[in-house]
């Protein structure tokens, strides 16, 4: 979260709603049916004035933090993702699992580093990530996605 959405918080209503709230004034600033995502949304992250969505079914949705407006869906992933994700501002990065992605399970790996742009939600890239349990803990100022893994190694990939 960068700030952006300071004043707003966001709800799943038990209807399946994903609803934007004023916390100044406690009213709805837009509401939309979950399916509208098209899956069930499991991370959101507001960077840009966008509200950011990872999706159970492996895609990412932005829509517009003012409006709820659609801005761009991509099935940026084969799998489903896990984590929390990383922005810069400018991109948005999270891991997902290679074992259905043929071109990184032969590079040995089983998790996947994805960075889709953040204003059109193209992919800018994919990397294996070797080691276990990776992390994403941040972005540099550069926009390099920093990745920790439980054994112990830090690296930095350029989106």
């Amino acid at each position: 979260d960068d700030g952006s959405g300071a004043e707003t918080a966001f709800a799943l209503t038990v209807d399946g709603t994903v609803a934007a709230v004023d916390l100044v004034t406690g009213s709805t600033r837009w509401s939309v049916p979950e399916q509208a995502f098209g899956q069930d949304v499991a991370v959101v992250a507001v960077v840009g004035g966008m509200v950011v969505a990872l999706l159970d079914g492996g895609s990412i949705s932005a829509r517009d933090l003012a409006t709820g407006a659609e801005v761009w869906t991509e099935p940026a992933a084969r799998v489903p993702y896990f984590g929390l994700p990383v922005t810069d501002g400018r991109s948005v990065g999270y891991l997902t699992l290679a074992s259905s992605d043929p071109d990184t399970a032969q590079a040995g790996s089983p998790f996947v580093l994805r960075v889709v742009d953040l204003r059109t939600g193209v992919e800018r890239t994919q990397t294996p990530i070797a080691g276990s349990s990776p992390t994403l803990i941040g972005t540099a100022p550069d926009g390099t996605v920093l990745v920790a893994t439980q054994d112990g190694r830090l690296a930095g990939f350029r989106s």
